[in-house]
């Protein structure tokens, strides 16, 4: 359900773009990739889906009031989907199952 190269290449972009990225300085935060990062992700790119609705764009603000719900589903079916909860234990562990759910693994490299 998860699994679209866009979300792994967005993941990469925003966070492991180059030696000044959050991902190189803070690679304890996304080792194993945290489920809510993941959520927020999801939820941007149904925001920017959003924004093509009509089929021109329109900005359309990122707003908690209009997109909480959309985050919440997401968080409840990525859970469902990892077997775990955010609070669980499972989701945080070495085996990393939210990026075994989406086959990828985030390598930073400092050219």
């Amino acid at each position: 359900m998860y699994k679209h190269p866009l979300i792994a290449k967005l993941i990469i972009l925003w966070w492991f773009t180059d030696s000044r990225a959050e991902g190189g300085h803070y690679w304890e935060y996304f080792d194993p990739l945290p489920l809510l990062l993941l959520t927020f992700v999801l939820t941007a790119i149904q925001c920017a889906i959003d924004e093509w609705a009509t089929g021109e764009h329109s900005v359309v603000k990122f707003q908690v009031v209009k997109y909480a719900d959309v985050y919440q589903h997401h968080l409840k079916n990525l859970e469902t989907s990892a077997n775990c909860t955010y609070s669980s234990t499972d989701c945080h562990s070495t085996s990393g199952p939210v990026q075994t759910m989406l086959n990828i693994e985030v390598i930073y490299i400092d050219a």
